[in-house]
């Protein structure tokens, strides 16, 4: 079994894996980097270059090991989110202004 921080506040059992899986869980649920893989359906390195890309929130320490909560990964999400919708609706106003 690979070192899975949610065992402690959650269960033993194995987290399954996709953006809605993460969603259900509590916000205050503690992860570890094989943990946020694993949800991610990616590798560990993936998960260090989304969080040089800021596509991640840059994890805390717990006991030695980069651990994310839940609740701080969905806000960065939905924080992106609105900074996509900003930048698109930038874009399509100035598509409207060059086009008239």
């Amino acid at each position: 079994m690979s070192t899975n921080i949610v065992s402690d506040p959650v269960s033993a059992a194995p987290l399954a894996t996709g953006l809605s899986t993460l969603a259900e869980l509590d916000p205050r649920t503690p992860l570890g980097v094989d943990d946020l893989a694993r949800l991610l359906a990616c590798c560990t390195r993936s998960i260090d270059r989304a969080i040089r890309r800021d596509e991640l929130p840059a994890p805390f320490m717990l006991r030695g090991r980069r651990t994310w909560t839940v609740g701080a990964i969905l806000e960065h999400f939905q924080s992106l989110q609105q900074q996509a919708l900003a930048e698109a609706e930038k874009r399509a106003a100035r598509t409207v202004r060059n086009s008239a």
